[in-house]
């Protein structure tokens, strides 16, 4: 039972994940959708972006935090304020790295652990321009994920998804599995359900008449 236990501890990993996304062809938006699996306790996090030619981030001000990694009981405490919201105690912060790409963070002003083992963290809205039909690599890396202690306990520094343009329609149908995820319209604000026409969910883009 021991030995069976270790084997099991040693599967468990402290990585990013990221949505495979497939758009139509001549689409202009699409969602990045980022989530974490975690063994130990993670209280922050830290990744540069890497996007093809003719796709780009929007602003900091159109990402979406996944508030339900975020123990708010704690923040209250920490902030000292019983209507105390996320943001009064964790900053966002989006830097030009060295290498041209973007630097992404994420990080408390007190040692406050996100909740949960797995699950989406944050949705970056991108915007499209001129992009040829055809696949194309999203890469995450220099990735850190820090424990109580500030230090970085991520199993995999860099991960990648693939942007699928064209090759199909590249409206896809919800499944059961992708019903409770954020709901988001084209232009990457979040919408709290969906309406008729078109908007994006699990970093996937669903056709609803």
């Amino acid at each position: 039972m021991v030995a069976m236990l270790c084997g099991v501890a040693a599967m468990a990993q402290n990585t990013l994940t990221a949505a495979d996304i497939k758009v139509e062809k001549d689409a202009t938006a699409a969602n990045l959708v980022i989530g974490m699996d975690n063994a130990d306790q993670i209280v922050a996090v830290s990744f540069r972006l890497a996007l093809p030619e003719g796709v780009a981030a929007k602003a900091k001000k159109y990402i979406t935090w996944n508030e339900d990694r975020i123990d708010m009981e704690a923040v209250k405490v920490a902030a000292d304020d019983p209507d105390a919201e996320s943001g009064d105690v964790y900053t966002v912060m989006v830097q030009n790295a060295a290498d041209g790409n973007k630097m992404y963070s994420f990080y408390p002003s007190s040692s406050i652990a996100l909740l949960g083992n797995t699950g989406d963290l944050l949705t970056i809205p991108m915007t499209l321009t001129d992009v040829a039909e055809g696949d194309y690599e999203i890469k995450i890396y220099a990735i850190s994920l820090g424990n109580k202690a500030g230090v970085s306990v991520a199993d995999a520094e860099e991960i990648t998804c693939k942007l699928t343009v064209g090759k199909g329609d590249g409206i896809n149908g919800i499944n059961a599995a992708d019903s409770k995820a954020p709901i988001y319209n084209v232009a990457g604000q979040r919408v709290s359900k969906a309406q008729k026409g078109i908007f994006i969910q699990n970093g996937k883009k669903v056709a609803v008449k």
